[in-house]
């Protein structure tokens, strides 16, 4: 069975990867911080929440739990949720994560996978130039780093609601899991 890790698990995003990993069939490792929920993100966790090939915790202790993890199929992280709450403590937060990443024997525990919001919701963030910093030292150290945009919604409705996301995650994961994408 393939393990996954989703950082952000309970947010937008997030939460659509847990959903479509656990579809095929992946023991998913759930992260998120625990001042970052809210009802919403409750009444939707319900749905997947009593899976058991999911297990949740709080983004606190997400290095006891990857210490137990010896391999994983791909470790997640919506990027996108990140920049749309404009969280400060909470991007400090995610910069710290990729910091300790960097620090840490990542080696090829598995591949970094960034999930971007569409580049014109991001240029001329500080939180931006900061996570590009860190990705950029990552790459350094040979890490494995996958990044991907979100499509932008338009206008004309091509990409209403939740339908639009939620095909790009299930595009997404599927190819991974077919093995269809390059580490880079």
């Amino acid at each position: 069975m393939n393990h996954a890790i989703v950082l952000g698990a309970r947010q937008t995003v997030g939460f659509e990867i847990c959903s479509q990993l656990l579809d095929l069939g992946c023991l998913v490792h759930a992260f998120d911080h625990r001042e970052w929920q809210e009802e919403l993100h409750e009444n939707r966790w319900m749905m997947i929440g009593r899976n058991a090939h999911l297990q949740y915790s709080y983004m606190e202790e997400v290095w006891n739990v990857l210490q137990q993890i010896e391999h994983a199929f791909y470790c997640f992280i919506p990027l996108a949720d990140y920049y749309s709450r404009e969280n400060t403590k909470l991007q400090e937060a995610m910069l710290s994560f990729l910091d300790e990443i960097e620090r840490r024997e990542w080696g090829d525990k598995c591949p970094l996978v960034f999930l971007n919001p569409p580049v014109i919701s991001r240029e001329h963030s500080t939180f931006h130039m900061e996570v590009e910093k860190r990705i950029a030292a990552l790459k350094s150290k040979r890490i494995k780093v996958l990044e991907f945009f979100l499509p932008a919604e338009n206008e004309q409705g091509l990409c209403r609601g939740g339908s639009c996301l939620r095909n790009f995650v299930y595009d997404l994961v599927l190819r991974m899991e077919e093995g269809e994408t390059e580490h880079g």
